[in-house]
C-alpha cells in the first residue's frame, strides 16, 4: 500500500488576501479547496495512507482519513523541513507531494506505476504551461536535465537558456521502499550535521542550509552521491498556484479540460487532436508505466 505525504505548512503569501485567513491549499479552484482537488485524486487511485505536514493555519487543515503531524517552525523553514517532520513516514512506498498543485487522477496514476526507486514527476509540456503563466518562462523556470533511460543527472538550478531545461519538477517524487529508506538517511544525517551548528551548514551540497534548503537541493544532493534519481514524465495535467495570475490560469485550465479531471483520462495535452479520453464508469486506466528502467527498472 502507498503512503501519500502532502506538505502542506505553507502560508502562500504571493496569493494574499486570499490566504489571509485560511492556509495555501484551502484556496479554491472552480469552486473546490485545492487539497479537496488533491484527496480525491488520491482516493480515486487507491490511496487511503495520507499524512499532511501541517503549519500556517493548521486548526483549519482537519480530515477524519488524513492523519496529521506539524511543522512548529513554518514560518521560517522551507518544503525540506516539513519532510523532516513527517522523516517517520518514510517507510515502505510513499508519494510525496506539495499541496499548491492542481491534478487530477492521471497524475497521481503515472507516478504510483513507477518502478523507479526514487521517481519524480517532470511535466515535459511544462513551457506552454509557463507561457500562460508568466512573461518569461526563464525567469522561475529550473533546469532539468536527463541521462539514458530518463535519468534525471541535474534539477533545480538556474537556467541560462531553454536547452538546458527537459521537463519542469512538478512537486511530486515517488518512493519504493529503499527509495524511502534513502531519503529518510539523507535528511537525518542533513540534521545531524546541522545540529547546534553556527553558522548552519550548507545541506546536500547546496547554496542553501537545511532549514531554506527545496526538495530538489535533497534531490540534487543524492544524485551527487550516486543515487538514481528516475524521471517520471507526463504531458501536462498538472498545474502550480503560486499566485493570484496562476489561479485565474488554473480555473481557466479546468474550464478547457486540461487539468484536474475526474475518472482516467490521460492529461488531454497528450492525446491526438479530436481524441476523447473515455472518463465514465468503467473507463480502463492506463496501463503500467515502465519508469525506472533507465536506473535497472526494479527496487533494490
Amino acid at each position: 500500500m502507498v503512503r501519500a505525504i502532502l506538505l502542506a505548512a505553507g502560508r502562500g503569501a504571493r496569493l494574499m488576501p486570499l490566504t489571509a485567513d485560511r492556509p495555501k491549499c484551502l484556496v479554491e479552484v472552480a469552486g473546490q479547496p485545492l487539497l479537496s482537488w488533491q484527496l480525491d485524486a488520491l482516493r480515486a487511485c487507491g490511496v487511503g495512507d495520507i499524512v499532511m505536514v501541517r503549519g500556517y493555519k493548521r486548526a483549519l487543515l482537519q480530515d477524519p482519513h488524513v492523519r496529521t503531524l506539524d511543522n512548529p517552525r513554518w514560518s521560517s523553514t522551507s518544503m525540506v523541513a516539513s519532510l523532516l517532520c513527517a522523516q517517520s513516514e518514510l517507510r515502505g512506498d510513499v508519494l510525496i507531494t506539495y499541496t499548491d498543485l492542481l491534478f487530477g487522477p492521471a497524475v497521481v496514476h503515472e507516478a504510483l506505476t513507477s518502478r523507479a526507486e526514487i521517481g519524480v514527476v517532470i511535466d515535459r509540456q511544462w513551457r506552454a504551461l509557463w507561457q500562460r503563466r508568466m512573461a518569461d518562462p526563464l525567469a522561475d523556470a529550473e533546469t532539468l536535465r536527463l541521462g539514458e533511460g530518463g535519468r534525471i543527472v541535474e534539477i533545480g538550478g538556474r537556467p541560462r537558456s531553454l536547452a538546458e531545461i527537459q521537463g519542469q519538477y512538478v512537486g511530486m517524487v515517488r518512493l519504493s521502499g529503499s527509495g524511502s529508506e534513502i531519503v529518510r538517511r539523507a535528511l537525518l544525517e542533513a540534521a545531524a550535521a546541522a545540529l547546534g551548528t553556527h553558522p548552519a551548514p550548507r545541506a546536500f551540497g547546496s547554496e542553501r542550509p537545511l532549514a531554506a534548503a527545496h526538495i530538489t537541493d535533497l534531490l540534487m544532493g543524492l544524485i551527487r552521491r550516486g543515487e538514481c534519481v528516475q524521471s517520471i514524465p507526463i504531458d501536462g495535467g498538472c498545474t502550480e498556484i503560486d499566485t493570484r495570475a496562476d489561479l485565474q490560469v488554473a480555473e481557466a485550465l479546468v474550464a478547457e479540460g486540461l487539468v484536474g479531471g475526474r475518472g482516467w483520462p490521460v492529461p488531454t495535452s497528450a492525446l491526438a487532436p479530436g481524441t476523447v479520453p473515455d472518463t465514465g464508469p468503467g473507463a480502463t486506466p492506463p496501463t503500467r508505466s515502465a519508469h525506472g528502467r533507465g536506473c535497472g527498472g526494479v527496487p533494490r
